[in-house]
């Protein structure tokens, strides 16, 4: 057998034989087809495969159930324009034209509670914003809200929205 090693400096000129080359890649043979093969078989799997073969058991969201979705995505985008039109109408806010509907939406993400001992209304009482003048812009609001007496869905209940004052800070 012949040892693959590189021929010893100074030693001359080596000729190599078709033999020689054969078993100099030999060992690059196995791997070359073991690729091949495997590249093969990677070209027969098909790029999209229906989501039952790929995780067993898992069921795709159904047409009725998308429109849902969409449909509550335009309800709340609606409202979210609806109540930034309100905002340039109806408050003071002096940035109201560049911040309209990022007002709106901090309104909707606002923390605050529900009240609920006030007969026949259902108040809800928004925690004041970080920025004051953002603060007096959704109370404003509010109160162009109040204004509307709109019933809560289902109930002869009509909403109040508030703005909680802000506590005074410890002065030790």
């Amino acid at each position: 057998m012949l040892a693959l090693k590189t021929p010893v400096y100074g030693a001359g000129k080596i000729t190599i034989t078709n033999a020689m080359h054969n078993a100099i890649h030999a060992p690059l043979l196995a791997p070359e087809t073991a690729l091949d093969t495997a590249e093969t078989a990677h070209r027969e799997i098909p790029v999209r495969l229906p989501l039952g073969e790929l995780v067993p058991g898992q069921e795709v969201r159904g047409t009725q159930v998308k429109l849902s979705t969409f449909g509550i995505r335009m309800s709340a985008f609606n409202t979210v324009m609806t109540l930034a039109r309100e905002i340039l109408t109806n408050a003071g806010y002096a940035r109201a034209s560049q911040e309209a509907d990022a007002l709106a939406s901090a309104a909707l993400y606002a923390s605050g509670g529900i009240d609920t001992t006030a007969p026949g209304y259902l108040t809800i009482r928004l925690d004041p914003l970080p920025i004051a003048s953002v603060s007096k812009a959704i109370a404003e609001l509010c109160e162009h809200l109040i204004s509307t007496e709109i019933r809560y869905a289902g109930t002869d209940l009509i909403l109040r929205y508030t703005v909680k004052n802000r506590e005074p800070a410890n002065k030790n």
